[in-house]
């Protein structure tokens, strides 16, 4: 699961980190748009995928909950759903010029009701 850090944190952050004993007719998608495809188009199908894609595609699944917690954007503020990744910028060295306009923008009010609406969690 090197690479895919949707993977490093399903295994870091659930009890597959313990037992990895998967059945050989599993099948392993890669891409989080096939991903969400096929939970949708097959009965009967666990795997992950982003709350931001279930929530800005409105996507008719069951999400599971962890350790007894649903997962919603107020969850995952509060630290009480534990299975989330950050997202974030890299830089080299202080940014400027578009760049700096951009990352100000994503944390201003109307960046973070615009990231709301896709489905994605502002740092608040």
């Amino acid at each position: 699961y090197e690479g895919s850090s949707p993977k490093v944190l399903l295994y870091k952050k659930s009890f597959f980190e313990k037992k990895r004993n998967i059945t050989d007719k599993a099948i392993e998608i890669e891409n989080p748009h096939d991903m969400d495809i096929a939970l949708i188009n097959t009965r009967y199908s666990i795997g992950y995928t982003s709350l931001a894609s279930i929530i800005k595609e409105n996507y008719d699944l069951h999400v599971l909950a962890l350790d007894g917690i649903q997962p919603s954007p107020e969850k995952v503020n509060e630290g009480s759903y534990k299975l989330a990744r950050p997202q974030g910028f890299v830089v080299k060295g202080e940014p400027e010029g578009l760049a700096k306009e951009f990352i100000d923008f994503i944390f201003s009010a109307k960046g973070s009701d615009i990231l709301k609406k896709k489905g994605y969690i502002p740092f608040e």
